[in-house]
């Protein structure tokens, strides 16, 4: 059974057994996109998506659209430009969660409070290379064991 007809048997069963009260509509609505995405005219594979990745890239744009939304108009009068932050300024931020995601782990939060923050940092990093560019990894280079371990 592929990805597509996985989600069509979940929202069946779904409707099925609970006809009144249906799943979360923000799991109905993520299982929706996710099936759309998958049924698009290029397919993910094309782009190198695969099924496992696909649920954690939308939960990283969701992320990043709450942020533009929460954030994104937030630009200072005294910054240079647009406004836009400072790679600096994106280290801090990312460190900073990285933080609160470590004070999580000695606090013993559960796994869902840690993968919050995780999405968090993983879109904050997504922010910080929308605006500075990206650093591409030459994946046709062989790498000696010390360059592994730097």
């Amino acid at each position: 059974m592929n990805v597509i007809q996985e989600i069509d048997d979940m929202l069946a069963r779904n409707a099925v057994a609970f006809p009144e009260a249906k799943l979360t509509t923000f799991n109905e609505e993520r299982l929706r996109q996710i099936k759309s995405y998958l049924t698009l005219p290029w397919g993910h594979f094309h782009v190198g998506v695969s099924e496992k990745r696909l649920p954690i890239y939308l939960a990283i744009r969701d992320e990043r659209e709450y942020q533009d939304e929460r954030w994104g108009k937030t630009a200072s009068s005294d910054r240079p430009g647009n406004g836009e932050r400072t790679l600096d300024e994106f280290a801090l931020y990312i460190a900073g969660y990285a933080d609160k995601l470590t004070g999580f782990c000695t606090e013993f939060a559960d796994t869902n409070t840690k993968l919050h923050m995780v999405r968090q940092i993983a879109a904050l990093c997504v922010w910080c290379m929308e605006q500075h560019g990206v650093a591409e990894r030459n994946m046709t280079k062989t790498r000696t064991k010390n360059e592994i371990t730097r």
